[in-house]
């Protein structure tokens, strides 16, 4: 549980795209949900543009713990222990 004090505006990110080896024509599908930078192998140039590339939009927020919630609140909330 927590409470969003404050959100910014939206990122662009690449969610997927490619990876090709210049000297092999091997391409390599790679993800970037939850990184900033593009990962690229040894040897390979990335491809941020044509089929196989996908970017997408993530908002960031800031989120912060309710003020004023007592530990028997969060406790009451899980539950018993197991």
């Amino acid at each position: 549980r927590c409470m969003v004090q404050n959100s910014y505006n939206p990122e662009f990110y690449c969610a997927e795209y490619a990876l090709t080896n210049p000297a092999t024509g091997e391409r390599v599908t790679c993800h970037g949900y939850y990184s900033d930078t593009i990962k690229s192998l040894s040897g390979f140039t990335p491809a941020l543009e044509g089929p196989g590339t996908l970017t997408q939009e993530r908002l960031p927020l800031h989120c912060v713990s309710i003020p004023c919630e007592s530990t028997w609140v969060s406790s009451a909330l899980r539950g018993p222990p197991p």
